[in-house]
Parts: C-alpha cells; sequence; structure tokens
C-alpha cells in the first residue's frame, strides 16, 4: 500500500489530518508544505549556509538568503555559456564542496511510491510544476463554501468593533475560543485591538508578534557590539524572560572572524525576521498566517479590500527575471500569479468565514477587492441590534479619549463624532484638589531655585513631589552621568589624569549603573574629553583666576525663608579688581530666558546671583558673567569633520557685563564666551548688546521677589492646582508624573502670557 503524500500549506496539515483521521484511522499519511517539498526535491540548507555566503562574499543576510533560494534550484549542469550563470553555478559547486547544500538521493523515490494529493496550491505554480512533471499526482477540489457576504466599514477601527462584537456573540453562544481566528491584522490595528480585548475580556494568542529589534534592550546591543559574543550578555538584562532566547539568536547569528561593522548589520537584517516567544494563554483566539479553517471554526478576514492580496512576490534583485526563464527558474510573474489563485483557493476553505473590507478613509471612492466578484459576495446590511457598537464600549472609548486629552493635552479627531452622539457624565463631580489642610512645615523653610520652579509650574505638583514626596525620584543614566562629569570637573586642578579621573567617578557612582548603562559610558566618555580639555584650556588663559567647584551657599532670605544652592563653578577673576563668573554645567541645551523670569521660570542662575551679592565669600563682588557650560555638545556629529566648529560649539553661552576690563580678566583671547562678539570694521568688542552691573542686580532682586514669594505660600499650605500654560504650552502636565492622581480642569489652568507684567507681589 503506497504512502499518502499530502502537500499542502502548513497551517492546512492540522485540517487536513483531522479530516483523514476521521475516515482511516491507521492511514499512512506524510505531511509537506510547498517549502519543504522543494528543500528535499532540491538540497537541503540551513543558516550554516547564509553565514557561509555573508562572511567569505560579504553579502547580507536577505541577499544570502535569496541567492540560496535561487542556486538550489539550478539544473545538474551548465549549459548555458555565460558569464553570469557561470556565477551562479560557481556558488553552488563552492557551497556543495563545502558540505552546505545536501541532496536528498532519496527523495525522488518517496515521491514515486507516494500517492501525491495537492491542496490549495495551483495547478499553476511553477515550483509544482518542475518537480512533479515526472510523478503521478491529483490537485484536489474542495467543495467547501465560499463566504457568501461580506461586511464594509469606514475605518479599521469600525471594522474592529464589529469583530469583536461577533467574537463575543460566538463565544457567549458556546464556541470555544481556540475554534475563533483572525487573519489579516495590520500593525496600525495593534492599539485599538489591544484595547476592546482589554475592554470585551477577551483572550489572544500571538496577534502582534514583535521582532527582536524592536526591544530597546536588544537595540542596544545590537549597536554596542564589539566583536565578542560573550560580551552581549553584559549589555542584557538578565531578569528578562526573554534573555536566554536572545542569547541564543545572538549565537546563531554571530559569523567567526567578520568585520564588526558587518556583524551589526547582519544582527539588525537578521532579527528583523525573529519573534520572541511568548507565553500562551490556554484557551484563546489565534492570529494565523494561513487562512485555513475547518468546518467547525471561524474566521475573521481583515482588511482584505480594493484589490490588494496579502503576498506578492518580487525576487529578481539575485537573479534577474529574464535569466531565470533561461535557466527554467520561477519568475516573479509566475509567483505572483500562483500567489493570487493561492489566496482565492484559501479563501474557499470551509469552515464560517466573514470577510471585511475597509476604506483607506471618509472621503474616498469605496472599490471593493476583486474577490467580491470572484465569489459572487453580496454585501451584508443588517440592522441586527446585536451587531451595533456597543454603547457601554463606546461610552468608555469617549471616557478614554477625554483622559487622554486632560491628562496628556492630545485631542483625539473622534472626540467631536462620540460627542454628538453620545454623552457621559465626565468630571461633573468635584473630586478637585483645595489644598492641603494638614502640612506643619519647620520653624525656618529651606528653599532651592529648584523647588521654586516646580511651584510656578503648578502648586500642587510641588505639594506631591516636595512635601508628600509621592514619587521619589529613580535614578536615570541621564542623571548618573551628570553625577560622573561633574565629579570629574570637581577636581579638574588636581594633577591626576583625565582617565584616572573618569574612572574614579565611574567607581563612586558604580551602584547606580546599570549593566545597559557601561554601553553608552566609552562615547560618553570619549565626547566628553573633548570638553574637559576645551575646558582646561579656557580656564588656563584666566587672569589670576580662583576656582569654586561645587560651592554651596546658604544665606537668609527672611527670617522664616532661608535660600539654599550649588554653583557648579564660580569664578574670580582680574588683578587689581576681581570680577565673578557663575557657571552652571548643562548636559542638555537648556539656557536662560530672561522673559520667563516674570512667571517664575528660569530662576537657577538669577537665584545664584542673590546668593553670591548675599553670601560673604562672594557679595562685594562685580558679576562679569552668567552662563551655562554644555558638557556634551550635540554637535558631535554635524562637526565630525570640522575641529574648528566642534570646540565653537562648546563656548560657553550666557549673559555678559559690558565692561572692556572685566571681559579681558575672564576671556582674554574672546573667543570662549558666546555673548562676546567682535566688531568686524574696528576689531574691537561690540558691547552695545551686552549688559551693565544694574541689569545684574535686577535679575537678582526679581529673584529675590519670587523667591519669597513661593516661599510664603508654601510656609501658609497654598497647593491648590494651578498649572501655568506659556506660550500655548502646559509644561508643568507635559511631563508631570502625577498625571493620574490629578484632577485638573480647563479652568484650573492659568494662562500666562509674554505681555503680561505679574503682580507687584510678585505673584504668578
Amino acid at each position: 500500500m503506497k504512502r499518502r503524500l499530502i502537500i499542502a500549506p502548513y497551517e492546512a496539515h492540522r485540517v487536513l489530518f483531522n479530516d483523514i483521521r476521521k475516515n482511516d484511522p491507521f492511514a499512512d499519511v506524510k505531511f509537506l508544505s510547498l517549502e519543504e517539498l522543494v528543500k528535499n526535491f532540491y538540497y537541503n540548507y540551513n543558516l550554516e549556509s547564509t553565514k557561509y555566503l555573508i562572511k567569505n562574499h560579504g553579502f547580507d543576510l536577505s541577499t544570502a538568503n535569496q541567492l540560496i533560494s535561487d542556486v538550489v534550484m539550478l539544473p545538474e549542469h551548465n549549459t548555458f555559456h555565460d558569464e553570469y550563470i557561470d556565477s551562479l553555478f560557481a556558488y553552488k559547486r563552492e557551497l556543495l564542496n563545502e558540505g552546505l547544500l545536501v541532496k536528498n538521493d532519496l527523495f525522488n523515490n518517496v515521491l514515486s511510491n507516494s500517492d501525491i494529493s495537492i491542496y490549495y496550491y495551483s495547478k499553476d505554480n511553477p515550483f509544482l510544476k518542475r518537480i512533479l512533471k515526472n510523478h503521478p499526482h491529483t490537485f484536489v477540489e474542495l467543495d467547501g463554501n465560499a463566504p457568501q457576504e461580506f461586511k464594509s466599514f469606514a475605518n479599521s477601527d469600525d471594522q474592529l468593533f464589529y469583530v469583536f462584537n461577533q467574537i463575543e456573540k460566538l463565544i457567549s453562544s458556546g464556541i470555544k475560543p481556540e475554534k475563533i481566528f483572525i487573519y489579516g491584522l495590520q500593525e496600525d490595528d495593534e492599539v485599538i485591538f489591544n484595547r476592546l480585548s482589554y475592554n470585551y475580556k477577551i483572550n489572544f494568542n500571538d496577534c502582534f508578534d514583535k521582532p527582536l529589534i524592536s526591544k530597546p534592550d536588544v537595540l542596544k546591543a545590537v549597536k554596542s557590539f564589539n566583536g565578542n559574543i560573550e560580551d552581549i550578555k553584559f549589555s542584557l538584562n538578565d531578569k528578562s524572560n526573554y534573555f536566554e532566547q536572545v542569547i541564543e539568536a545572538f549565537k546563531a547569528y554571530f559569523v567567526e572572524g567578520l568585520d564588526v561593522k558587518q556583524q551589526i548589520n547582519l544582527y539588525r537584517d537578521a532579527f528583523r525576521r525573529i519573534n520572541i516567544k511568548k507565553d500562551r494563554y490556554v484557551e484563546a483566539i489565534r492570529s494565523i498566517n494561513e487562512p485555513i479553517i475547518a468546518d467547525d471554526e471561524y474566521l475573521f478576514f481583515l482588511n482584505f479590500a480594493q484589490g490588494i492580496y496579502p503576498r506578492v512576490y518580487r525576487d529578481d534583485d539575485i537573479v534577474d527575471d529574464s535569466v531565470k526563464q533561461i535557466l527554467d527558474l520561477p519568475t516573479s510573474d509566475e509567483k505572483n500569479v500562483d500567489s493570487v489563485s493561492y489566496y482565492t483557493d484559501l479563501l474557499k476553505s470551509r469552515g464560517h468565514i466573514i470577510v471585511c473590507f475597509a476604506k483607506s478613509d471618509f472621503s474616498s471612492i469605496y472599490i471593493p477587492s476583486p474577490i467580491k466578484d470572484t465569489f459572487k459576495l453580496k454585501e451584508a446590511f443588517d440592522n441586527d441590534e446585536n451587531d451595533v457598537y456597543s454603547i457601554q464600549e463606546a461610552k468608555l472609548q469617549l471616557a478614554n479619549i477625554l483622559d487622554i486629552k486632560r491628562k496628556y493635552l492630545h485631542e483625539s479627531s473622534l472626540l467631536d463624532s462620540y460627542k454628538q452622539q453620545i454623552n457621559i457624565p465626565y468630571l461633573l463631580y468635584d473630586s478637585s484638589f483645595k489644598g492641603a489642610k494638614h502640612f506643619q512645615p519647620v520653624d525656618v523653610l529651606k528653599l532651592s531655585y529648584s523647588q521654586a520652579k516646580t511651584f510656578y509650574q503648578c502648586r500642587y505638583k510641588y505639594y506631591l513631589n516636595n512635601v508628600l514626596k509621592v514619587d521619589e525620584i529613580e535614578d536615570s543614566f541621564a542623571l548618573t552621568l551628570g553625577k560622573i562629569l561633574h565629579e570629574v570637573l570637581q577636581y579638574i586642578d588636581k594633577d591626576i589624569s583625565f582617565e584616572d579621573l573618569f574612572a574614579m567617578a565611574v567607581e563612586h557612582s558604580k551602584s547606580d549603573l546599570k549593566p545597559n548603562d557601561y554601553i553608552f559610558l566609552p562615547k560618553c566618555k570619549a565626547e566628553f574629553e573633548n570638553t574637559f580639555n576645551y575646558i582646561k584650556k579656557y580656564e588656563s588663559q584666566i587672569q589670576n583666576p580662583s576656582f569654586y567647584r561645587e560651592q554651596k551657599l546658604y544665606v537668609e532670605l527672611t527670617p522664616n525663608i532661608n535660600l539654599i544652592g550649588t554653583i557648579d563653578k564660580a569664578i574670580l577673576s582680574g588683578d587689581s579688581k576681581q570680577y565673578l563668573s557663575i557657571v552652571d554645567y548643562k548636559t542638555s541645551s537648556e539656557s536662560f530666558n530672561e522673559s520667563k523670569l516674570k512667571f517664575g521660570q528660569c530662576l537657577q542662575l538669577p537665584t545664584y546671583v542673590l546668593l553670591a551679592k548675599l553670601h560673604p565669600l562672594f557679595k562685594d563682588k562685580t558679576v562679569v558673567n552668567i552662563a551655562t557650560e554644555r558638557l556634551l555638545s550635540d554637535a558631535v556629529n554635524k562637526y565630525t569633520n570640522k575641529e574648528d566648529d566642534y570646540f565653537k560649539s562648546l563656548k560657553i553661552g550666557g549673559i555678559t557685563l559690558g565692561d572692556i576690563d572685566a571681559i579681558n580678566s575672564l576671556d582674554s583671547n574672546y573667543e570662549f564666551i558666546k555673548d562676546i562678539k567682535i566688531d568686524s570694521k574696528t576689531g574691537n568688542i561690540d558691547i552695545s548688546k551686552l549688559k551693565n552691573e544694574a541689569w545684574f542686580d535686577s535679575v537678582g532682586d526679581i529673584a529675590k521677589t519670587k523667591l519669597i514669594y513661593a516661599g510664603n505660600e508654601i510656609i501658609n499650605n497654598r497647593f491648590t492646582i494651578d498649572p501655568k500654560m506659556i506660550g500655548g504650552k502646559i509644561e508643568a502636565c507635559e511631563h508631570c508624573p502625577f498625571r493620574d492622581i490629578c484632577f485638573r480642569t480647563n479652568k484650573d489652568v492659568v494662562v500666562l502670557t509674554n505681555d503680561e507684567e505679574g503682580d507687584s507681589n510678585g505673584g504668578n
């Protein structure tokens, strides 16, 4: 008795196996997919074949895979005498000699001694025609019912609402979730899909497999790969559920001896094709790749609109279609014709299929897919109440849209549509915060500029952050890096090399650094060394300097308010007269904006001016400059080949006193401070746009007024919700960690404009 050999898509094996076993429990059946048939008939190959081509011929992953898939089907002998075709045969011989292509000589016997039945594949399939031309075979025509109707929707969101309602009906009627399938989901559907699955309490398996490359920790590991496969382990989170799979993937696609840059490109290419294994629900609806179902199963066929079939081929990048015709290889056009036929047959699968068409947008002319005519489909128009989108779901959706608008300041385009159709009691209750009644501060409030900044952004944010301490700051790489760079500069005067200073600072911050952070440290170190040398060069030309690094200052503003602050760097310069320069280090591009002072923002440098004016260490000194100093330039890539421009980007930015002697004491060469401009006609400093001493006194006075007002309001427990909108932005809310526990309404927002003068008492 001959073995029965069934050639069908992998997904169909389950369905066909159950059918065959019903009629003949002891049937000798062997299943093959088309891909398995091709490999068995020609040559079997694996990842080692691909690695070989990558390493020895410099191909990328996709090119290597495509080349192998073509050369394995070449004729036994080269009789064409064409230079290009000769090269293809040369690749084939090379792979054979390396033992990377393995011929199954017994497979022809398997075909000859089997009853071959073909399901779902087209009679025109170019692979089947070539392989089975000498073997009797049968194409099985299925008697399954084609879908009789389809549903059309204005957009894919509406389509998903409908599908979820239908799935809910099926499950409610007793259909097991594992009998229900979804095909054709797009990434654009993911957000609404996940939310609906949560609201409907429906479990799904494998609906949106994400490629491995999309995981941030894997991306970081790929970028930082240094050639040593073992070091990858230290770049990844070993507590991750996917740690072992990720390590195995890195090992599988590692090519010994390959250039590091090429290996990184290989990893990027390879990981786009790899999915991470996920935990599965025991009972769940599944997303499938081949829409083949049994009589008692249900399939929702989505996004199949306007004649776009799920798969089309174009693979003539390596072997041109004209060459394929000479070699009798399947051309792209042949594969496309077969693909259309193949998916048409799949849609004739048995079971219950609901085909959904989604228009691309509201205004487009709707032209349904040609399959509507192929299967004589009729559009289903029904008023079944069960098919109407759930009112409860719509209310939840509207509430979610309003929440997003209130918390994240993003307004959905669907908001107006929802408001016209349904009403919900949104924020009709009054649960807003009216201010603290229980906070008893210490006798004397210690106030810093950062606390005042938070207060002026929003009092409630200050209360949660500084009084209740609801959200203690977690150490991040940015904060830890800033700490390291500050420590290095604190000891820049010591007779210690940069290498040793940086290593010492990293060691002191070791407990705050995570394994992934060590990926970025070398890059930051290399860039920061440029800044370090630039600062040393700048400081070396200052006249008679005295440096006060990480200088802590503490002064009394009022009997109840003490002002505290730490100045990153204060410089006294000059010979006959000493001038004071105040510098704050920045790892970002934040700068001083004088126009925001009246709103209680940008208080840092003015607060340091005030501290200097009141503290005995600096009170008699004239301020020549308040500035920020960049520690990491954002121009490192922009100025890679222009060293002068790169170092210009490190210039100190701020406000400078229009006094020639004061400027000369600080920057005698006029090359380190951005604010200093040289008149092209006279060659002298242009001081017309620089500030006078009265200006520095005035910003200190503004800071004092703002700080005292904030301190008194804090002492008196006035913590109402009052986020400020400046220039159309509500910075207090944009990145606030307390959005989910804040009951801010539109009337709570305080709109500030640049033409406002502010309260005379320092109010906001």
